[in-house]
């Protein structure tokens, strides 16, 4: 919720928070028929590997990612602090 704040432009805050709550909820309301979809077509146990392979994909774009979003978290900070 911070880096939407951060990251949105001041007069768009509010639509930025929607879109991320909508996000949200769409997620929780897709995947698990996808992943049912899954499980009916590879198996369950095959679908708790791709499930780790996601998340283990997840976790390197945001290592991969965490140098820039801090960078830009910490410019964001000292302009909003200075200005």
């Amino acid at each position: 919720m911070t880096l939407v704040y951060l990251f949105s432009p001041p007069e768009r805050i509010g639509e930025a928070i929607g879109l991320r709550i909508m996000a949200l909820n769409l997620g929780k309301s897709v995947f698990p028929v996808l992943a049912g979809l899954l499980g009916n077509w590879i198996g369950a146990g095959s679908t708790i590997w791709c499930l780790a392979a996601f998340a283990a994909g997840g976790c390197g774009y945001a290592g991969a990612a965490a140098r820039t979003v801090l960078s830009r978290m910490k410019a964001l900070r000292d302009a909003k602090i200075d200005g």
